[in-house]
């Protein structure tokens, strides 16, 4: 499985039906997320709705994490075949397809009163790089894939013990630290970290093979018990602390995320009856955003009844109108695998 692209398959054992539901909540968290956030800055602070939303908000943290670790878990497999031009002509185009197509289906909607000048000026956006916010996770995804064969040999060359070293370097200087200093600021202290020039422990790529780590190697009892006790206290920091350690490169978020991927891996699960959704995971991430839109235009949003209610549900009705669309879309001749 390729985080939001591909099936979650085991070779010829099947579908991994664990990476099929982990799939489907994560996406079902971003949308959760964007539902809370959409209509947040009208809410007044400190009210019982934005207490809410904000609850929403950093109770879902840990999707895009999870969609890396998925992520990392198949494509670094060195069992899985992957090539240098496969990633060129098959895996970077479909991603590159998407992009632009919902990039300028996006952009076209704030100029659809502007006509031809509208199109053009749509197009140069997304051209550009301006796109919808969702749409980030997408130029990040293009990096990962870029960087992919180098991690593939490193992890390929790399004992348990030595990715272990690794993983956490990448904890302590690339997510705790720099939570810490931000917080506690220290000139020495950040000076240091700066001039150690430790680019591949930073960012995205550590989750990206922290779930290569956690799919391949089985964990003891009491260390999957660890990660999992520091999973619940990551999620109780992040509503504790608020906004501030809300980032997806945070400690408590990283431990939140990696724990539950953990916790859905030990599941054993019968045939994914969740595949269908999971395959539709892709083109609801793409256009769960138009739906919002949708909502607001008609105003129907988080703020009409209480929050702890109306974020969740207004989040499965566009979960659902989503994977709909991601079905229907799907269908259509040689575009359909491209755009969804």
């Amino acid at each position: 499985m390729d985080t939001l692209l591909e099936r979650p398959t085991a070779g010829r054992t099947g579908r991994l039906a664990w990476a099929d539901l982990l799939r489907v909540l994560a996406t079902f968290a971003v949308v959760l997320l964007h539902t809370s956030t959409t209509w947040l800055a009208l809410a007044e602070e400190g009210s019982a709705e934005w207490t809410a939303l904000m609850a929403w908000d950093g109770l879902t943290r840990w999707c895009v994490p999870v969609f890396v670790l998925l992520s990392g878990a198949f494509l670094l497999d060195p069992n899985k075949p992957l090539t240098v031009r496969f990633l060129l002509r098959s895996r970077l185009p479909r991603i590159l397809a998407a992009l632009l197509a919902w990039g300028f289906f996006y952009n076209l909607i704030y100029f659809r009163k502007a006509g031809v000048a509208g199109v053009r000026n749509a197009l140069l956006l997304t051209l550009r790089g301006q796109t919808e916010y969702h749409l980030w996770y997408l130029y990040m995804l293009l990096g990962l894939y870029l960087l992919t064969p180098v991690l593939r040999g490193l992890v390929r060359g790399c004992s348990r013990r030595e990715l272990e070293w690794l993983l956490a370097l990448w904890f302590l200087a690339g997510l705790l630290l720099p939570t810490v200093l931000s917080y506690f600021p220290s000139v020495g202290a950040q000076s240091w970290l700066k001039q150690l020039e430790l680019p591949l422990i930073g960012g995205y790529p550590g989750y990206y093979v922290a779930g290569y780590y956690l799919r391949t190697y089985d964990l003891r009892p009491r260390v999957r018990y660890a990660v999992y006790a520091l999973g619940l206290s990551g999620l109780a920091a992040t509503l504790a602390l608020g906004s501030d350690v809300y980032g997806y490169l945070t400690p408590n978020v990283a431990c939140t995320a990696c724990a539950l991927f953990l916790l859905c891996r030990q599941c054993r699960l019968r045939p994914s009856r969740v595949a269908g959704l999971s395959d539709c995971s892709f083109g609801v991430y793409l256009s769960h955003v138009f739906f919002l839109m949708l909502l607001n235009h008609f105003g129907l949003t988080t703020l009409r009844f209480t929050s702890w209610l109306s974020a969740p549900l207004l989040s499965l009705a566009v979960f659902f109108c989503a994977a709909g669309t991601a079905r229907a879309l799907r269908k259509l001749p040689v575009v359909g695998a491209y755009i969804t």
